[in-house]
């Protein structure tokens, strides 16, 4: 079996490997997207493996760690695109405070990985050569990341029939990427870059911020934070009303770095006691850099059951446009050991010029934990 175009299979082949000396719990989750290609983000989805364990150390303290190996989906000529796996590694601390209080802590590591783009710079008005609008050029972008997330929740914890869950997040991601055009071409003849940084010295769209990145073909960083803030209700025991937020800045334009989505695409990683990556709340696939995301969603849960339907809408940097996405999540708890959940996300995306775009993510997580 080729491991490099089955993520799925070579995480479900580790938990073979895990080890159940102070184990809490384990999971094996599976993910799939569709998203359409854009100047941002060429990939057209991903299918991504993750293994999650969470280990007791004491009563109050516990390891969480997780090991996700994601693989992306190119569009354009096979033999000019290509992919290596994303591979992304997380471990922190979790300690519980009483009845009530959560802390979690983690870090985040992404070895470098390679992709090579067969995507179009569209320019807002013609440029040379011949006066031509877009051209075809080739993109290879060599990235890095890693990061480190503090959460605190409080949950009232079965003190009446009405609780309340709030939890707040701060989180910081370092990106590091080497991005450059291999080639352009116009009608199947190549372009030389004195050519487009001439089309592009005075222009100040996005497609020139781009560009002019490309162009540099020498080392850049982005620093990401944000701060994310969510609140459950739970009602009459069985139902619950969430509402969240998070809010994201940098250390400076993310369209100076290049193709956004290259530094940052399956980077996201999920530890069993602090929630999960981005998609696991419902937020959808960022196609550019988030300024904002907020959510809005409601669940019903008994008898093993907890089905959920999430609504988010994001918005995206430099009046980049946005996102809506609508999450419907389902899971089932067997017993006191095994649970499965499974999740699906219609995303609806428009870029700054109003167009609209669609794409799907689809999820199935198994659980085991130890009594």
């Amino acid at each position: 079996m080729n491991w490099r175009r089955f993520p799925f299979a070579a995480a479900l082949m580790a938990t073979t490997l895990t080890p159940a000396a102070w184990a809490h719990d384990v999971a094996l989750s599976g993910q799939v997207s569709k998203t359409p290609a854009t100047a941002d983000s060429p990939a057209t989805g991903s299918s991504t493996g993750t293994l999650l364990g969470s280990w007791d150390i004491t009563d109050d303290w516990s390891l969480d760690g997780s090991f996700g190996i994601t693989r992306e989906d190119l569009s354009g000529d096979p033999t000019l695109v290509r992919a290596s796996n994303i591979y992304a590694l997380g471990l922190g601390p979790s300690w519980t405070l009483g009845d009530h209080w959560l802390f979690v802590g983690s870090g985040t590591f992404s070895p470098q990985s390679t992709q090579l783009t067969d995507s179009t710079l569209t320019f807002a008005d013609k440029a040379p050569p011949a006066g031509v609008k877009d051209h075809n050029a080739q993109i290879r972008a060599d990235s890095t990341s890693g990061g480190a997330m503090l959460m605190a929740a409080y949950d009232t914890a079965g003190e009446s029939d009405w609780e309340t869950s709030v939890a707040a997040t701060l989180t910081w991601n370092h990106y590091g990427t080497l991005q450059k055009i291999v080639d352009v071409k116009v009608a199947n003849k190549s372009v030389d870059s004195a050519t487009l940084a001439a089309a592009c010295a005075t222009e100040t769209t996005k497609v020139c911020k781009v560009l002019r990145a490309l162009l540099r073909a020498e080392p850049d960083a982005l620093d990401q934070g944000s701060l994310g803030l969510t609140a459950t209700e739970t009602i009459f025991q069985d139902w619950d009303v969430l509402l969240g937020a998070t809010y994201y800045v940098y250390s400076k334009d993310p369209n100076d770095v290049g193709v956004f989505s290259v530094a940052t695409r399956g980077t996201s990683v999920a530890t069993p006691r602090a929630g999960a990556s981005s998609v696991e709340y419902g937020e959808g696939i960022p196609l550019s850099a988030f300024l904002y995301n907020t959510q809005i969603g409601g669940a019903w849960h008994a008898h093993g059951w907890k089905i959920s339907l999430i609504e988010a809408i994001g918005g995206y940097v430099d009046d980049g446009g946005g996102l809506t996405a609508t999450t419907l999540k389902a899971s089932y708890k067997f017993n006191s050991n095994w649970k499965i959940l499974g999740s699906f996300t219609f995303q609806r995306d428009k870029d700054s010029t109003g167009i609209v775009t669609n794409g799907e993510l689809g999820s199935l997580t198994l659980r085991f934990t130890w009594d």
